[in-house]
């Protein structure tokens, strides 16, 4: 794993440099040795992801959205530029990705009108893009907006990610008490043999339907994780 702490050298400190540089965090040679140089990268890594974790040693929680970040690569392409000349999908696009961050409230008509505007205008100016109105590219997207929004979008999806591996992850060890292993982290769209184990295991627990057992972690085994961990007590929410 990649929990490491500052002052060690070990395989998972280099493990953890390997990850880092993956997701564009450390700039430097992966020697194993968890310095300054890599607490540093470690803290931005932190910071950028919203978390109140430490960055003198790397927590489970930590842990988990590096490597969900290393799954979920930054695509600005997927973030449209928006002008009044911009195109209904694109437009429609922005509509629905700004009301899901809260700032769009209007309908998702495909129109570059006051109430988009005023949207985009209140992102940028929360984000520290614009000072007001009055300034150059407010109101609409550009480089800056469209990366910011990228950003945006990418550690809501990394957080999504985390958070289901942290969950099997707290299966796992609540079955391990039990006696019962799942020795990996095992996260929707995963397959293979420990992926047949959990089902096993879940089935064993009355969990899973002992026929739908077949080694591939989809919607069916994601209900019966939650279903698991609420009647155990391991979570109280989805």
């Amino acid at each position: 794993g990649l929990t490491a702490s500052i002052g060690e050298t070990s395989m998972s400190a280099r493990m953890l440099q390997e990850r880092l540089m993956e997701v564009g965090y450390f700039h430097g040679e992966a020697t194993g040795f968890f310095g300054p140089q890599t607490q540093q990268s470690l803290e931005r890594f932190v910071r950028d992801m919203g978390l109140s974790e430490p960055s003198d040693n790397v927590t489970i929680k930590t842990e988990a959205y590096i490597l969900a970040a290393a799954d979920i690569p930054l695509d600005e392409e997927e973030i449209p530029y928006i002008r009044e000349s911009s195109s209904a999908s694109d437009v429609r696009e922005m509509q629905r990705l700004l009301r899901f961050f809260g700032y769009y409230r209007g309908r998702t008509n495909g129109l570059y009108d006051e109430a988009l505007r005023s949207a985009i205008l209140a992102y940028q100016i929360d984000h520290g893009l614009v000072a007001d109105s009055s300034d150059a590219g407010a109101g609409h997207v550009g480089p800056l907006t469209r990366r910011s929004l990228a950003v945006d979008k990418r550690r809501h999806s990394v957080s999504l990610r985390a958070d289901k591996m942290l969950l099997s992850h707290t299966l796992s060890e609540a079955l391990a008490e039990r006696g019962e292993l799942v020795t990996t982290y095992l996260t929707p769209g995963q397959t293979g043999q420990e992926v047949t184990r959990l089902q096993e295991q879940l089935a064993d627990a009355g969990f899973f339907p002992v026929e739908e057992i077949n080694g591939v972690y989809g919607p069916l085994t994601t209900e019966s994780v939650l279903a698991y961990q609420h009647d155990r007590g391991i979570i109280t929410s989805d």
